[in-house]
């Protein structure tokens, strides 16, 4: 039986952990939990909680799945307790599937290294961050996820020059998988690329003149009720000050309704400006809740988490086998183009827009498939900004009535 070679103790406050979040603001800072904090304090935190499963929240939680994937591929007794049935299924599907894939390229379970710290260091060999790296087998890195799908790619690429420098290698094979989705994404890792995304998070982590951006990572961020970003947009909404990228003259708001210049200019402040404010609102709103404080003139009411159904197959077997009829089944399931044509693109092969192509032929031959009307949808160009601007400085001439 294998030991875990080093246990997850302590994260980096600009650890890879952190650049997926960073990438998209880099003033983001998590607040203090567990992974922030040293060896010492972590120890005692796992001394009064012994059992991560104990733990509510969804960090916990994953926190939970992570320890238990390091237990089962280096064959721990009883690597599953404390997990729901549930968990336990994604986190099975992530350690076979790990083992699988290491077989596919020759190496075997032993040669599968759990949690292992991984350095980054300047050109001058001063050490910038650490983390510690899921998964590793020869030039291969894996990072599991049990939460949503998103662009961990930053997070990939501080593991990949972390292991690259230690091992003296100048590529490696990265990996994101998802528990929860059964599905992976693939990179091919050099340390050029490496080397781009990581010291410019870092360096510009470290910048003096920093400035916090809206994203969505606000509702994760320590920093979510101070934050200028957020309390920078509203101030603009409610002063109009001069920070705005363009103004809307008074005599041009009432030709609003049929001017598409004016419209253009609302709507471009809308969504660079408005929009986002709006989003940063509901993450702020949303948090102050979750501490107990609701908002005034709102109340908190409860709904129950989306019930998800991952393995189609089982879900229509374990009904049929309840006694529903198979057509009843079909009628109630709701198909699109979108996952039907990846369904036939996984068996048949091909590119995914020809199998896309050809499920709609098939569908349209048996009449089975309606489109709606055509419609279109407003895309910003990418020079709105001065266009909009230069055409508001244009001589407006109000209409009188004699």
């Amino acid at each position: 039986m294998k030991t875990l070679e080093i246990a997850p103790t302590a994260h980096h406050r600009i650890g890879p952990s952190k650049f997926p979040m960073l990438a998209e603001c880099i003033d983001f800072d998590s607040e203090e939990d567990i992974d922030d904090l040293d060896a010492e304090e972590s120890a005692k935190i796992a001394e009064d909680c012994p059992n991560p499963a104990q733990r509510g929240d969804a960090k916990s939680r994953g926190l939970a799945q992570h320890e238990s994937l390091a237990k089962a591929l280096t064959g721990q007794p009883n690597p599953f307790d404390g997990l729901s049935e549930r968990e336990v299924q994604q986190v099975q599907w992530v350690a076979e599937d790990v083992v699988t894939r290491a077989a596919a390229y020759g190496y075997s379970s032993d040669e599968i290294r759990v949690e292992q710290r991984v350095s980054i260091m300047w050109p001058d060999f001063r050490e910038a961050t650490f983390g510690t790296l899921d998964i590793e087998y020869g030039p291969f890195i894996e990072d599991a996820k049990f939460g949503d799908m998103r662009n961990y790619f930053p997070q990939l690429a501080g593991y990949a020059l972390g292991k690259m420098d230690r091992d003296e290698i100048d590529r490696v094979f990265a990996r994101t998988t998802y528990g929860r989705w059964r599905k992976t994404q693939q990179y091919v890792i050099d340390r050029s690329t490496a080397e781009s995304v990581v010291f410019s998070i870092i360096r510009r982590k470290m910048a003096p003149n920093r400035r916090p951006t809206l994203c969505q990572y606000c509702g994760w961020c320590a920093k979510r009720g101070e934050c200028s970003a957020i309390t920078g947009v509203v101030d603009t909404i409610a002063s109009k000050r001069n920070d705005w990228s363009m103004r809307l003259p008074t005599a041009h708001a009432s030709h609003a309704p049929n001017d598409p210049v004016v419209l253009g200019a609302m709507r471009y402040l809308w969504k660079v400006y408005i929009e986002p404010w709006g989003a940063s609102v509901e993450f702020a709103s949303n948090s102050l809740a979750e501490g107990g404080t609701i908002p005034l003139g709102f109340k908190r009411q409860n709904v129950k988490g989306r019930a998800e159904f991952e393995e189609g197959d089982v879900v229509a077997q374990a009904l049929m086998k309840a006694g529903v009829e198979p057509a009843r089944l079909f009628s109630a399931a709701k198909f699109g183009l979108k996952k039907l044509s990846l369904a036939y693109h996984a068996q048949f092969g091909g590119t995914k827009v020809g199998a896309e192509r050809r499920v709609e032929e098939i569908l349209t031959e048996a009449g089975v498939i309606k489109r709606g009307e055509a419609g279109f949808k407003l895309v910003r160009t990418p020079d709105a900004d001065e266009e909009i601007k230069l055409a508001l400085a244009r001589p407006v001439i109000e209409e009188t009535s004699n």
